[in-house]
């Protein structure tokens, strides 16, 4: 049944070029990264034990921003 499995690979390539559904992928990765950046910096808020390098205080002392952006972006894919 060579012609079923080409049909498959044909449907596949064809979902996988859809411009919506790669834009709906996107905003996915986008929004889960910042809910993991989000937690990372929850967890240097709260206090480590360790001495934070000059990076993570950077991004820390931009937590605030981050965060609206992040709210924002959930709330224009729930409309």
């Amino acid at each position: 049944m060579p012609s079923a499995s080409t049909k498959l690979e044909k449907q596949t390539s064809m979902e996988a070029f859809d411009p919506i559904k790669q834009i709906v992928t996107i905003v996915e990765k986008k929004i889960r990264n910042l809910e993991k950046r989000k937690g990372k910096l929850d967890t240097y808020r709260r206090g480590s034990q360790k001495e934070l390098n000059e990076d993570q205080k950077h991004h820390l002392n931009e937590y605030d921003h981050g965060q609206t952006v992040g709210e924002l972006e959930a709330r224009l894919w729930d409309t």
